[in-house]
């Protein structure tokens, strides 16, 4: 596959005015060619990567992107067939609780529905064993939580040998994770592969052995485009190509055993013994604005009279990319389920600071409102204790359920985003995955909570009814508490705009303030809130044949 880009451009709005990310660019990818894009912090790479492969959108507000798109000659929209292309990102964005042979199975049964089970597993184990991940298929991806093969290896040191074995170990399950990440990808036969610094946090000989691999995907005329931070000589001279950026200006792009030649001509002689690669970012940080500007210019006029981009679209115009065929929102439900239930049990932590704090707390508020219930027996009227019993047993279970699933979608938006941008499968089939997964769940927590504590608070309404109402309490919740973290950026705005999520519940509740108190431009919250119905569902399962209570209050 043949890629000729031209005038791409991206501009963002900031406080001071409009700021040019890319200025410009046009240049041809040849087939079968391993491209590296390199420049210094702030050039544009990612941003060159990710317009060149449809990952940003001309629509979003403050940023304005374009650009001429042509594979073998063909014009396209890069934003309509980026599902098309494989895209490693820069960190990974894989689940712990998956492992490497699981997450490029989910893959490949999701985009390539059309096979049969023993040929997709074929081409899976072939994947894995050409990427050199047999050792370490079945293990954990895992985190710093989870045990995995990307577990946290520096934890308990207590000497230096122990520190560099550590070091070392973790560069190797970082090389792990990131072919891991490129086979997942790879699983359907893009024609074309963008890679984000995918050398970052490896050694020299990982990174090595990475792009060698790299390099022999460029088998059958595949495109491989990689941005790469600092790579060593060895590493450097791997790739074919090389497209150099500063301050959004291509300097240079070309193959990379022209590099010293060119830049010789311009009178910026790369030394003997010095990386040629780090020799230009060294130009790029040490010329003056004007001198840069000036090779930019050298470059654009000469690319001006290049007459590469023409040959290469007429000698490859006769292919074309194939669409691939979408899994059915059935595949994709059952895929999605059986990952998050094997996930579920598989955080053996979570599961058990879960269930294990759900007893505990209820247990504990057992014992402050130890038969709370019972003090209202008879022909007494209802004591403040029995009301505040059965609102602590909203409460706490509105605070179990919430509190998790708010961080459910932040945890896990980096992986959503990467399988949902790459076509896997839609919003629908995702949200009712995890619907399904934490229906049942809730479903039991809320029964053991019910269950604590109502003998030990003494409840008198029918049980059912009272579990029936906090698990519809819970469920409510658990909707909005995935709706808030889908809105939040990031974990940490997602846990700070938890008050804003429960406290109005507690609130309009009718328990601490009398709703007819409150100021009447503020009463529509009250309907807004589920604590206040289940509130009612429990008021009226438990007080309705109670003697001292109305049954039409």
């Amino acid at each position: 596959m043949c890629i000729e880009y031209s005038d791409m451009q991206y501009t963002v709005m900031t406080k001071e005015g409009s700021k040019k990310i890319l200025n410009d660019l046009s240049g041809v990818i040849p087939p079968g060619h391993l491209t590296a894009i390199m420049g210094p912090s702030g050039s544009g790479k990612s941003t060159f990567l990710n317009v060149l492969s449809g990952r940003t959108s001309s629509k979003s507000k403050g940023l304005t992107s374009s650009v001429e798109l042509k594979i073998n000659g063909r014009p396209i929209n890069p934003i309509d067939s980026k599902s098309e292309f494989a895209y490693v990102m820069s960190d990974d964005a894989l689940l712990a609780t998956s492992t490497p042979n699981e997450s490029i199975s989910f893959a490949a049964r999701l985009r390539i529905p059309g096979i049969s089970t023993a040929a997709r597993k074929d081409k899976v184990d072939r994947l894995i064993g050409s990427l050199g991940l047999a050792k370490c298929q079945n293990s954990l991806v895992g985190n710093e939580n989870i045990k995995g093969i990307s577990s946290n290896v520096l934890g308990d040191l207590d000497s230096d040998s122990k520190f560099q074995t550590a070091l070392t170990l973790k560069r190797r399950v970082s090389g792990e994770r990131k072919r891991t990440a490129v086979a997942v990808e790879l699983v359907h036969d893009p024609p074309i592969v963008f890679l984000d610094e995918p050398t970052s946090g490896l050694d020299s000989f990982s990174a090595y052995k990475l792009v060698t691999m790299l390099k022999e995907l460029n088998e059958n005329g595949r495109c491989v485009v990689a941005t790469i931070h600092q790579p060593s000589s060895e590493v450097f001279h791997l790739f074919d190509d090389v497209l150099f950026l500063w301050e959004g200006y291509c300097i240079y792009h070309g193959p990379v055993n022209e590099v010293e030649e060119y830049f010789g001509n311009l009178g910026h002689s790369v030394p003997e013994s010095f990386n040629p690669a780090d020799y230009v970012l060294f130009l790029t940080q040490t010329l003056g604005n004007e001198e840069m500007k000036l090779i930019a210019a050298n470059w654009a006029e000469r690319q001006k009279n290049a007459a590469e981009a023409l040959e290469c679209s007429m000698k490859d115009g006769s292919e074309d990319i194939a669409r691939s065929k979408r899994s059915s929102f059935l595949v994709q439900f059952t895929s999605l389920w059986k990952r998050d239930i094997r996930g579920f049990f598989r955080d053996t932590n979570s599961l058990r600071a879960r269930f294990g704090f759900t007893a505990f707390l209820n247990l504990l508020f057992g014992f402050i409102y130890l038969n709370s219930g019972g003090r209202s027996s008879g022909g007494q009227a209802v004591s403040k204790s029995h009301i505040g019993a059965l609102t602590l047993l909203a409460i706490n279970n509105m605070f179990a359920q919430g509190l998790i699933l708010l961080l459910t979608f932040p945890l896990e938006r980096a992986t959503f985003l990467r399988e949902y941008v790459s076509g896997m499968y839609n919003a629908g089939a995702y949200f009712l995955s995890k619907s399904c997964v934490e229906m049942p769940v809730a479903f039991i927590q809320t029964g053991i909570s019910v269950s604590i504590l109502y003998n030990m608070m003494g409840f008198n309404g029918p049980f059912l009814e009272i579990w029936f109402a906090v698990f519809l309490l819970a469920s409510a919740i658990a909707s909005t508490a995935v709706m808030a973290g889908c809105v939040a950026p990031n974990p940490k705005t997602a846990m700070e705009s938890g008050p804003l999520l429960f406290v109005p519940q507690i609130l309009f509740a009718g328990f601490f303030v009398d709703l007819s108190q409150v100021p009447s431009f503020l009463r529509w919250v009250q309907y807004l809130c589920s604590m206040k119905y289940a509130m009612n569902l429990l008021f009226l399962a438990e007080f309705s044949d109670h003697p001292g209570v109305s049954r039409n209050a």
